[in-house]
């Protein structure tokens, strides 16, 4: 047997085997937690963004309603000339 070599334990082999597992298993879960904190704060910007896109439907559509209103004074005005 060699100097430099040395065998562990059934023991030390099991513990070291644990700690990968729990490190691996703690990684997974600061992927997944990551992940979710994407996950909502992208979810919060389309909410917001679904809100200004609904708000410019409702100007554009105001504005449609005043040019009618425009066309049509102007054509009321015509009439009486």
């Amino acid at each position: 047997m060699s100097p430099g070599l040395q065998y562990e334990s059934t023991a030390d082999m099991r513990f070291l085997q644990l700690s990968r597992a729990r490190v691996a298993f703690a990684m997974a879960m600061l992927i997944l937690i990551a992940a979710a904190a994407t996950s909502l704060s992208s979810i919060s910007r389309l909410i917001d963004a679904a809100g200004w896109v609904a708000h410019t439907h409702q100007v554009l559509d105001r504005i449609d309603d005043l040019h009618t209103a425009v066309t049509q004074a102007e054509s009321a005005a015509r009439a009486f000339d």
